[in-house]
């Protein structure tokens, strides 16, 4: 999708008939904030396109682009192995308990990966929203759905605007902002959440509401990026800073939900070959 052809105009110009304090916003400002915003993401101004039209797309079409290695990455996949999720004995393990599958979130696919002077550097971001992509239409068809109908979110604070670009005005997909997440995941959830450590996770996972049916991503417990590591960052953290040795109510809490999780969840490996070290799980009820 095309971006408007020629630069913002400030919205809310400043009067000078107000009597009264009016959050307006004075020519310098909007033209500094304009000129930052250019100055961190060259590709929206309209002064680097080289094509001079309605139809110039931001970077040169590079975003564009990006996009369909990304549906070109999905056909890849689902051409190798149309009836994947039966086929793969390990994916069916996962599948086949599952039931009412109502939304899809997608965590952590940002990173701020494009820049003019890294693009090429694209591939994770492509093959984590591939695999994203094809899970969700593995549940639809295994829950009869109409193919794109599981409702899908994709929410990271580490989105910049060249993802969400690429995300909404290419894929067509819904970006969120943090925390709107925790309030969309609940057991009829399916949560792809590939290389976040946990103590990011336990934010969104681990507020009292229910966990989601099936969760993709680290292990919980293995590692630097398990939740025994987050429990004792915390723990450390409140020591240092209140001088308490006792394990406040949120730590207890924190310990209960992770435990309250791993009982409540049978675990998978995707990969054949992986063993119980594997630093990425694969949880379903």
């Amino acid at each position: 999708m095309a971006i408007p052809p020629h630069r913002p105009s400030n919205p809310f110009p400043k009067s000078n008939h107000e009597s009264q304090y009016s959050a307006d916003i004075s020519e310098d400002i909007f033209d500094g904030c304009l000129q930052n915003f250019h100055f961190s993401h060259p590709g929206f101004d309209s002064q680097d396109w080289t094509e001079e039209s309605e139809n110039s797309e931001p970077m040169d079409g590079y975003l564009r682009d990006v996009g369909l290695k990304v549906v070109d990455a999905v056909k890849q996949i689902l051409e190798a192995e149309p009836e994947l999720w039966y086929n793969v004995p390990r994916l069916r393990k996962l599948l086949v308990g599952t039931k009412a599958i109502n939304n899809a979130v997608c965590l952590g696919l940002g990173g701020g990966f494009i820049r003019l002077e890294e693009q090429g550097d694209e591939e994770t971001f492509i093959w984590q929203y591939a695999l994203f992509d094809v899970f969700c239409q593995i549940i639809e068809r295994k829950q009869k759905m109409e193919s794109g109908s599981l409702p899908r979110y994709f929410q990271d604070p580490a989105f910049e605007i060249e993802e969400e670009h690429i995300l909404q005005n290419v894929l067509g997909e819904k970006v969120i902002q943090h925390p709107e997440a925790t309030e969309l995941i609940d057991e009829h959830s399916f949560v792809f959440g590939i290389h976040i450590p946990w103590s990011s996770l336990a934010n969104i996972f681990f507020t009292g509401r229910p966990h989601p049916q099936i969760f993709i991503g680290n292990s919980i417990e293995i590692g630097m990026s398990g939740i025994a590591c987050a429990i004792a960052d915390k723990y450390i953290r409140q020591v240092y800073l209140d001088h308490e040795t006792t394990p406040g109510e949120d730590i207890i809490e924190l310990r209960r939900q992770a435990e309250l999780f791993v009982n409540s969840h049978s675990c998978t490996y995707l990969s054949e070959g992986v063993d119980e070290d594997a630093d990425d799980q694969h949880f379903g009820t």
